[in-house]
């Protein structure tokens, strides 16, 4: 404990100092978001007006700091290794925090144990976030509209049963939502819902055939609550990863865009958002045709058809398919990919718009995999280069040299 206690000062110390190389960002992150004790302490420890105040108390103190640091660092109870985001402290800051900031850590500290085991029986205060540049990463949100045009916010909702649509009985478990049929449909009325999830969500669905569908953040599935006729059709926009049941008779297409998706019984990816240049279809398993303007190409596995402004089809053979999916187990995954095509990954996964104040080549492109669950900043410091600056402010993503 002893060890983390001191490897965590001096992480904090290196944060402050704006030196943490992007492993020693990431191991931050990881302690801090593992519980609200780390949070709070690392809020308290770095805010910059109590940094400014303990540094001025600093000049008139004529205590012996290290015999301080010592004695209160053994008492922290540091939990361990997803950070609160973190900003830059300015120049001024910097230029003393080098010879003040473990007896910050220690006063801080100190404030915070007594504030915590002073409490006894009565409700721990709220701290005031701090005003932080930083996006946290989505979670599994989504909203199901009903046929007749009533909503359900499906993060809100209790698990269980959530209603009824037409002979088929809708239930909600943990970030999937599922369609059981109770009855033979007595009605040839087709009754759709609609699962919509929005900037920096996600969410699955378990269609009546037993097909499973991960929605991406900002797609829309359209579907029918039971398949009584001689196919299956649903409709899809953004982007899904698809793993659909097996019956031969009753075909399955997704309809999106210019592109629809013919299949028997497989697994696959289709991103078609509307602010990305082309629809992109990749087979994991089975066998997919994909039809557009009255053209038709056949997938393989591990082929991938990606329909163009144009109308035209190309099939690409043996792509990664796990860049194509690694949003569904949790990643971003990068292979030769262009920087610009990442940033509207990260933007529509954080909510923020993409602003940019210089040119940025075609050429310039990153490779890697990394968790979905970081905050913003965290995926930056390994996107930016010697030619390439990020700076979050709001909402914006500010992409400069």
């Amino acid at each position: 404990m002893e060890e983390l206690n001191h490897r965590i000062k001096d992480l904090i110390i290196k944060h402050l100092r704006d030196e943490l190389t992007v492993e020693e960002q990431l191991e931050l992150q990881q302690w801090i978001n593992l519980s609200d004790h780390n949070r709070e302490t690392f809020l308290q420890l770095t805010d910059p007006d109590k940094i400014d105040k303990d540094l001025k108390e600093y000049h008139e103190a004529k205590t012996n700091v290290w015999d301080k640091i010592d004695a209160r660092i053994k008492i922290l109870a540091i939990p361990e290794a997803p950070v609160p985001n973190i900003r830059p402290f300015s120049r001024r800051l910097r230029i003393y925090v080098a010879a003040a900031v473990l007896l910050v850590v220690c006063i801080t500290s100190y404030l915070w144990l007594a504030s915590r085991f002073n409490t006894s029986s009565k409700a721990r205060p709220m701290v005031a976030p701090i005003a932080v540049q930083d996006a946290a990463p989505g979670g599994n949100k989504a909203t199901l509209t009903l046929a007749n045009g009533s909503t359900i916010v499906l993060e809100n909702a209790a698990d269980g049963h959530l209603t009824e649509q037409g002979a088929t009985q809708v239930s909600k478990q943990k970030n999937a939502v599922s369609y059981t049929t109770i009855q033979t449909p007595t009605s040839p009325t087709v009754v759709y819902n609609t699962l919509t999830t929005p900037r920096a969500g996600q969410f699955q669905v378990v269609l009546p055939d037993g097909s499973k569908v991960w929605l991406n953040n900002a797609s829309s599935l359209r579907y029918p609550t039971s398949f009584s006729g001689p196919s299956r059709e649903i409709e899809l926009t953004g982007e899904g990863y698809f793993e659909v049941a097996k019956n031969t008779s009753k075909p399955f297409a997704v309809k999106t865009r210019d592109v629809t998706v013919h299949v028997l019984g497989t697994s696959f990816n289709i991103m078609a958002y509307d602010d990305e240049p082309v629809i992109k279809a990749t087979l994991l398993t089975g066998k997919v045709a994909i039809a557009a303007a009255g053209k038709q190409s056949i997938l393989s596995p591990g082929e991938q058809g990606v329909l163009t402004h144009t109308g035209a089809i190309s099939i690409s053979k043996d792509v990664d398919t796990e860049e194509a999916i690694a949003w569904q187990r949790g990643y971003f995954h990068y292979t030769h990919a262009n920087i610009k095509d990442v940033l509207r990954q990260l933007a529509r996964w954080y909510d923020v718009e993409v602003v940019y104040t210089t040119p940025v080549p075609e050429d310039n492109t990153s490779d890697g995999e990394i968790g979905r669950d970081l905050n913003l900043s965290t995926i930056l410091k390994h996107l930016e280069k010697k030619d390439l600056h990020f700076h979050i402010e709001g909402k914006k993503l500010i992409v400069s040299k």
